[in-house]
């Protein structure tokens, strides 16, 4: 009998030790996934921050006669209302007024970024400017000689 409580013990002892070591590998993996977490919001917001300044740097040259730059703008503007009026019959099933949250309509979002506006919103659920369509444009101004 005391040969068997000794095994017991000794089993148990054996047990919480492999669960201990469990406990503390997965505290270690977690904290490494928080801090890879961490470096990766920070570079997305990094890189957030650097596309809306090169896409502002873009429109303060909507004035300019390169018709890249036009058609970049005109495209962007009806991104822009295209996501409004999307905004705007998803928020009327779900109640609010516009989708937006700073109450900016289609036609004025589109006309502010079309006249030259900048773009300074909507970046966590907002328009994603960085779509397929620019590379099918790129592609295609590059068939077309234009780049």
């Amino acid at each position: 009998m005391q040969v068997q409580k000794e095994r017991n013990r000794a089993a148990a002892t054996k047990c919480r030790n492999k669960s201990k070591a469990a406990a503390s590998q997965l505290e270690s993996e977690a904290r490494e996934a928080e801090e890879l977490n961490a470096e990766l919001l920070a570079r997305r917001a990094a890189l957030r921050e650097e596309n809306l300044t090169l896409r502002n740097l873009l429109l303060a040259h909507v004035d300019c006669e390169c018709e890249l730059i036009h058609v970049w703008a005109r495209n962007q503007a009806k991104r822009v209302a295209d996501e409004a009026v999307r905004r705007a019959a998803a928020a009327e099933r779900g109640g609010l007024a516009d989708g937006w949250e700073d109450g900016m309509g289609a036609r004025e979002r589109a006309t502010e970024l079309a006249a030259g506006g900048s773009w300074d919103g909507g970046d966590e659920e907002g328009v994603d400017f960085g779509s397929d369509d620019d590379a099918e444009y790129e592609e295609e101004m590059v068939e077309d000689g234009m780049e």
